[in-house]
């Protein structure tokens, strides 16, 4: 939801990977962190949400196939339970995050996951050839991105693990796929597809799923606490020049 209250003004954990980004001296916040105090800044004058794109065709399948595969006791055993609560929020601090769910060890949380379906098939073999979250922050172009944004779901929901699940489907799951999305108008484009036109594997590829299950160390979790809060530092700073 773009104009999720708990989002705008909030460095969100999708993003966080910005704050990240160190400048040249390596000591400091870079370019792409600066930019990103910058635009919640904006956000709060606003109001809303900069981001209006939310009818893209890559963005419209990664949703309604992440809502098909949480239907499906193979990809998701029981242990995993979705998100129910949606944006959750720091208590202090302008940082907020939408995890996908929480894996359980009996009653109790153990970690967060985060589902990626991608558009291209590229994108996919690169988890493939990749053997744990530190291959995958080397080998997948948003390899960072997706380990801070666990990291940081991980420090919202007060848990020690994180997992990164990534499926595509083969073909003959298709046809199931379809009749998941028929008459659901943000798939609409997605239903009339060729085959051709979608991401799938075909089905003498056995592995379409791929699970990256790892402890998150405490130094990470401290840095990126430390980078949070010097950042709405930095936004509170930015608010008030803005509203000169």
């Amino acid at each position: 939801m773009i104009n999720n209250n708990l989002r705008i003004g909030n460095f969100t954990s999708s993003q966080i990977y910005r704050l990240m980004k160190n400048d040249r001296a390596g000591t400091g916040l870079g370019a792409p962190a600066l930019s990103y105090i910058e635009e919640k800044a904006m956000e709060t004058l606003l109001g809303r949400s900069l981001n209006s794109e939310t009818n893209a065709k890559p963005t419209m399948w990664g949703k309604v196939l992440e809502e098909w595969a949480f239907t499906q006791p193979e990809i998701f055993p029981i242990a995993y339970q979705t998100a129910s609560q949606g944006t959750i929020k720091h208590p202090t601090l302008n940082w907020s995050g939408s995890r996908d769910g929480v894996r359980y060890d009996g009653l109790n949380p153990f970690s967060v996951f985060d589902l990626k379906c991608p558009w291209t098939l590229k994108s996919f073999m690169h988890f493939c050839l990749s053997g744990n979250m530190d291959e995958v922050r080397q080998n997948h172009d948003d390899g960072e991105k997706y380990y801070w944004q666990i990291v940081s779901n991980a420090i919202l929901s007060e848990v020690n693990h994180g997992e990164l699940i990534v499926f595509v489907p083969k073909q003959s799951q298709l046809t199931e796929i379809r009749e998941f999305i028929e008459g659901d108008k943000r798939g609409y484009n997605l239903f009339y597809s060729e085959d051709e036109e979608l991401p799938y594997v075909p089905d003498a590829f056995d592995k379409n799923l791929v699970r990256f299950q790892f402890e998150i160390p405490q130094s990470d979790k401290d840095l990126l606490t430390t980078r949070v809060k010097l950042a709405c530092e930095l936004l509170n700073n930015k608010i008030k020049t803005l509203k000169k």
